[in-house]
């Protein structure tokens, strides 16, 4: 036979060859393409419910840094509340001293010393208030301005430094000013006071409340239903416990703000 015969036959033979591979790969290529979409799904399936079930484990932790944040706020706000209700104190204390002293003939100056005495004696008053007020002493003494002292430094004593201001500018006499001054604070106490005996009902009611999913879940235990394994679980029980504790929390933190702004 024609060597170049043989070389058509081995080129065709080549050729039916390699068309016979290529549609082998592209079966195989539509069978993968086929079977891709099932795998995705299983795979993805199985994932999700990997992460819900490890991840749920983590609610405990969430939860827990619920609570932290919701305790951490309310003594936080107790504590600004109680360093307030301190300041107001121990300005309503300086205005009557100083009023007194006024009243008896006493100088400006001579007020504001012995008041910044009294309050320096005193156990309750911030060292940051006590400063300023011997510092604006100091300056009253040597003829400065107390106004500009007061107003730029406490910043509970600027009503005070206000005062001062509105006495220097139209001559109004300090005494009446830090009377009525003092007089109105008094008033706010006793306000605060009646407002704060007014509001023992809601308070008791606002932490009964908080606490009465603990007392479900007591009951729940009782029973055996077992739902603090449910809960700490993960899983749906996880979700339920941040739910639960966030919505509680709120409603705590809701009924302080609540009650805060009555008092006040």
């Amino acid at each position: 036979m024609n060597p170049a015969v043989y070389a058509l036959l081995l080129l065709a033979l080549s050729t039916s060859v390699s068309e016979t591979k290529n549609s082998e790969r592209v079966v195989n290529n539509k069978k993968l393409a086929t079977a891709a979409p099932a795998w995705m799904i299983l795979a993805t399936v199985f994932l999700a419910v990997f992460l819900f079930m490890v991840l749920g484990r983590l609610t405990v932790i969430v939860a827990a840094i619920i609570v932290a944040a919701t305790v951490a706020y309310s003594f936080n706000n107790a504590r600004k509340k109680k360093m307030n209700v301190q300041a107001e104190d121990a300005i309503a204390r300086l205005l009557g001293n100083m009023t007194a002293d006024l009243r008896a003939g006493a100088s400006f100056p001579a007020a504001l010393k012995r008041g910044a005495e009294d309050l320096a004696a005193s156990s309750t008053t911030s060292m940051e208030m006590k400063t300023a007020i011997a510092t604006a002493a100091v300056v009253a003494h040597r003829g400065g301005s107390v106004s500009t002292v007061l107003a730029t430094s406490h910043p509970q004593l600027k009503t005070l430094g206000a005062l001062c201001m509105l006495s220097e500018r139209h001559g109004i006499p300090l005494s009446d000013v830090f009377e009525q001054a003092h007089n109105h604070i008094e008033a706010r106490k006793r306000h605060r006071a009646a407002t704060k005996a007014s509001l023992q009902g809601p308070q008791a009611t606002a932490i009964v409340l908080t606490l009465l999913p603990l007392a479900g879940i007591f009951m729940g235990a009782i029973m055996g239903a077992n739902p603090v394994g449910f809960l700490l679980g993960g899983g749906i029980g996880g979700v339920l416990l941040v739910i639960g504790v966030a919505l509680a929390c709120a409603g705590f933190s809701w009924s302080r703000v609540l009650i805060a702004n009555a008092a006040s």
